[in-house]
């Protein structure tokens, strides 16, 4: 583990576990009141609220993730351009909008690519839990939190990237994933090219060794695999599942696929 601390923020333990959905009601709130506003003119404007040191606490992950900024005075909060975009689509009821909005945003944030780090270190390569990522990012953050305050600040992170559709998070198992479409394939590295040091050493096209063209997933162009897949009843849902996710995304890579059928 490195030394150098990273700029790294847990949800604090008093905030709703189900943090997205608070999130989305204190954006929405904070776009209605249309100006740079205090936890408490929030509770004023929408009584179903909870305090507003619980109110502020929240305002200030919102903050850390680049939604709202502080402007004015102490404990005065704006929404940023993307908040107002993601505010603007909850006010017109557009939730799968202001989600793909939240899913640009936290793409882009460091605490995603936190996670996919320790999905793939201390997660076994596929899966990890919440406990575990609040672990991994106390370590990051180089910071002495609190079992308790590791573990229900994991909870809450995770359950606002699923909300959002990065992370695929059972709760009762507290298992967590990265969904397979967000999964990044790394493509192949090309041979190097090396340079001739002289004019006379230079290849004749003629000569020069001809390259495979290579797919996408490492498999040469022109070249026919046939792949047995034997569905039967008994075929689990689970299973046929996994074969059908595997089957896209030998499509998405740009391999063409002819399925045929054969009875037996």
């Amino acid at each position: 583990m490195s030394t150098t601390k990273k700029e790294v923020k847990l949800p604090h333990l008093r905030l709703p576990v189900q943090l997205a959905q608070f999130s989305d009601k204190l954006i929405s709130v904070l776009y209605k009141l249309s100006k740079p506003s205090s936890a408490q003119e929030l509770k004023q404007k929408e009584t179903g609220l909870p305090d507003p040191l619980t109110i502020g606490r929240g305002l200030s992950y919102l903050e850390y993730l680049g939604i709202v900024r502080r402007t004015g005075g102490k404990g005065i909060y704006e929404l940023t351009d993307d908040g107002r975009k993601i505010g603007i689509e909850l006010y017109q009821n557009n939730k799968a909008n202001a989600d793909d909005i939240w899913r640009t945003l936290l793409k882009s944030h460091p605490l995603y690519g936190y996670i996919q780090e320790y999905i793939q270190k201390k997660g076994g390569g596929v899966r990890g839990s919440s406990i575990g990522l609040g672990e991994y990012l106390r370590d990051l953050a180089g910071e002495k939190w609190t079992s308790t305050f590791v573990k229900e600040g994991g909870k809450r992170l995770c359950d606002i990237f699923a909300d959002k559709g990065l992370l695929v998070f059972n709760a009762d198992e507290d298992s967590i994933s990265i969904p397979s479409k967000e999964i990044a394939l790394v493509p192949p590295t090309p041979p190097p090219t090396v340079a001739p040091t002289t004019p006379s050493e230079k290849i004749p096209p003629t000569l020069a060794p001809q390259m495979p063209q290579v797919a996408p997933l490492g498999i040469p162009f022109g070249v026919s695999i046939r792949l047995r897949i034997e569905v039967t009843k008994d075929t689990s849902v689970d299973l046929a599942e996994k074969i059908f996710d595997f089957l896209l995304k030998l499509s998405e890579r740009g391999i063409e696929i002819k399925p045929t059928v054969e009875k037996t």
